[in-house]
């Protein structure tokens, strides 16, 4: 079981074992986040993502070394899980004032990691509101207002509708979100 802490020093995030509750690893991890340690294989590397106050950390799930980190610094709490649009595409974001960002992660066979910012938009400033992805477009809310932004560019497609902070669910299958 992985859990972030938000302790001092190595006290950030914990991995306990499932059987007898005894901590098997530790490691820092920022003090603050709404964020969740979360479970992806990224280019053929299964891992946990965690965005903390420095940035986004892979993580390796057996004793928590970092496999990779991208640094993107914030004084404020982080809200949102990582979107993994594909095995090298994620999107992450902070709370309202740094908008959403797009990065490619790639590894080669030196086993060395690549961690390209594609964009960053202030046209997607979600807060507590997660966002999808489907047919090349990224659904969510900028603020308070429903939003769409396209995922090669990261430009804003539409904005409209006023639902307050809610959520969307992408019901893939329907070709519909549930907002």
């Amino acid at each position: 079981v992985i859990v972030h802490a938000g302790g001092e020093a190595n006290k950030g995030i914990f991995a306990y074992d499932v059987n007898d509750g005894s901590i098997r690893w530790s490691v820092a991890a920022g003090d603050h986040t709404y964020s969740s340690p979360h479970l992806a294989t990224i280019a053929a590397v299964s891992g946990v993502l965690m965005l903390c106050n420095d940035g986004l950390q892979f993580l390796n799930p057996q004793d928590g070394t970092l496999i990779w980190s991208h640094d993107w610094p914030y004084q404020n709490y982080r809200t949102l899980q990582p979107l993994i649009v594909d095995e090298n595409t994620l999107l992450i974001a902070t709370s309202l004032r740094e908008g959403t960002r797009k990065l490619t992660v790639t590894r080669n066979e030196q086993d060395d990691w690549s961690i390209v910012d594609d964009w960053t938009t202030f046209d997607m400033k979600p807060d507590f509101n997660d966002f999808v992805e489907y047919d090349g477009h990224i659904y969510g809310f900028d603020n308070d207002i429903f939003a769409c932004i396209d995922l090669k560019t990261g430009t804003r497609q539409w904005k409209k509708g006023r639902y307050g902070h809610g959520q969307v669910l992408l019901l893939a299958d329907a070709g519909q979100l549930l907002v």
